[in-house]
């Protein structure tokens, strides 16, 4: 990877809420490290750094600004000293890459007169922090800073028809995925699921087991709806096995309608995993039957691993998957069509092998110094979103006084 010449490096800090191994997170220390092996001074900055991610960006600084709310004394503290932080760095730009990230460190580094200021959204703003008068506040705050970065179209479109942000002061950039490392002969299946007979067919999702409903108990990655479509596929391929990769709140739910569907022994819960490109070297087919996306990790990481995909056509899915070309794409919560698009790649082992190949062939676009160009591109770029503020302050006074749906 070329060095970036001495007056073309920049002072970068990326802000993230955790080290948590979630998608944002990820992808955010991947591209922090590779800005920095290119030649920038990268920085991050967190509220914690506790977390599986915390020990791999430790060749670079890190810094903590312990903060458990934002409407509290501790904030202000904490902000003062982020701002602090960044006069004394000299900091060129401030990326901030998920939801507290932005309401903190966009407000920090306009008073620190940071000269980029980057915020993120890298969803459809429909889980339950969403409401009317939070999504004002958020818009109003992410409007001080020169760019919103989205990660898919679709979130763009989403920010302009629904929010009222200004067009022209949204970048779009896809995430990026490491093709090498997915380049991992099989492993055996024993070492991942002891005791799973010889000649299933696997069927894998990676994906965190949260619900964006308040007390809510069903996961916006569409885990019950593949338990649903389960019980079709298993009644006609009884050898197949699911396989699911991550945790959170909602796991218990999940488990539980597994158990209730009597097939508990035709799902794995392997819970958070680092291994992720041996665990698919073992998979047949990959799922993901989401409710909503931005541009998900886990979709570049199917394809990466040549895997056939079925996944559904909602948000940034469509922008990545070609329906019959590198994948199938079907309608979110139907699990009779999730259903026969598993067991139609179960029966047909050349389109299984077509789709596969295309999958692997789409990933290849999605490389890291395509993004880093870009990136390094929207970091040095002038910013026009003051162009459209006016439009969205009035909007923003208008949002004020009409009630607080929830």
């Amino acid at each position: 990877m070329t060095d970036v010449p001495r007056d073309k490096q920049l002072r970068i800090v990326f802000f993230l809420e955790t080290m948590a191994l979630g998608g944002s997170e990820v992808q955010a220390c991947d591209v922090g490290l590779r800005l920095a092996r290119r030649g920038h001074k990268v920085s991050f900055a967190c509220f914690s750094m506790k977390g599986p991610l915390a020990e791999s960006v430790r060749e670079v600084q890190t810094k903590v600004f312990p903060l458990r709310s934002l409407m509290s004394l501790e904030a202000c503290v904490q902000l003062k000293a982020f701002v602090t932080y960044l006069r004394r760095e000299r900091v060129d730009v401030v990326h901030a890459h998920d939801l507290y990230s932005n309401l903190f460190a966009v407000p920090a580094a306009r008073l620190a007169r940071v000269p980029v200021v980057v915020s993120s959204r890298r969803d459809l703003s429909n889980w339950s922090w969403y409401t009317p008068r939070r999504r004002g506040i958020l818009r109003y705050v992410q409007e001080r800073g020169t760019h919103v970065l989205a990660n898919a179209e679709a979130i763009k479109r989403n920010l302009v028809e629904q929010d009222g942000f200004y067009p022209g002061g949204i970048a779009v950039i896809h995430n990026s995925i490491d093709i090498q490392r997915f380049q991992t002969p099989p492993s055996p299946r024993h070492k991942v699921i002891p005791g799973a007979p010889p000649g299933e067919k696997w069927i894998v999702l990676v994906g965190n087991m949260n619900s964006v409903y308040r007390h809510g108990s069903e996961s916006f990655k569409g885990h019950l709806d593949l338990v649903r479509a389960a019980t079709i596929v298993c009644a006609k391929a009884p050898y197949a096995r699911f396989v699911l990769v991550g945790d959170g709140g909602v796991r218990g739910a999940i488990e539980e309608a597994a158990q209730q569907a009597g097939l508990t022994g035709k799902f794995s819960f392997l819970g958070l995993r680092r291994d992720i490109p041996e665990l698919l070297s073992c998979c047949d087919i990959a799922v993901l039957p989401s409710h909503a996306e931005g541009l998900p990790n886990a979709l570049l990481e199917y394809m990466a691993a040549s895997l056939p995909i079925v996944a559904t056509n909602v948000g940034g899915i469509p922008e990545v998957v070609e329906h019959d070309r590198t994948g199938l794409l079907v309608p979110p919560r139907s699990p009779d069509a999730l259903a026969a698009a598993i067991l139609r790649l179960i029966a047909d082992e050349e389109l299984a092998t077509r789709l596969a190949r295309g999958a692997r062939r789409r990933a290849e676009e999605f490389s890291f110094d395509r993004q880093l160009c870009a990136l390094e591109t929207l970091y040095r770029s002038p910013s026009s979103h003051m162009r459209g503020r006016g439009a969205s302050l009035r909007r923003l006074a208008f949002s004020k006084m009409m009630p607080d749906q929830r």
